[in-house]
């Protein structure tokens, strides 16, 4: 006789749970598997992939060389926008996106 029966309902809980991964797993059931089609079927490799990750760089941090401000940055429609450092132009390039000094008045 079972004394305690307040684990009985998680027993019995984790019998069915069971039972049913089994009959699953028995029909041949593609649970949990990945269903191929054609397109997943004919995948190609791309090569060698590993997680990056970017900043948003600062032009007023001390990172940026003492040069002259000899690249330009424009907009979409060729207007300049500022003129940079090249150390600093060649990271935006990378880097996406950036954080511009105070233009000097």
């Amino acid at each position: 006789m079972i004394r305690n029966k307040a684990f009985i309902p998680g027993l019995c809980a984790a019998f069915l749970l069971l039972s049913c991964a089994f009959v699953l797993q028995a029909n041949g059931s593609s649970v949990g598997r990945m269903k191929m089609n054609n397109k997943t079927r004919s995948y190609k490799l791309m090569g060698g992939f590993s997680p990056t990750f970017y900043r948003i760089l600062d032009e007023s941090a001390s990172e940026w060389k003492d040069e002259a401000r000899t690249e330009a940055l424009l907009d979409v429609s060729g207007t300049l926008i500022e003129r940079v450092v090249p150390s600093f132009k060649r990271q935006l390039d990378i880097e996406g996106s950036a954080r511009l000094r105070k233009a000097s008045s």
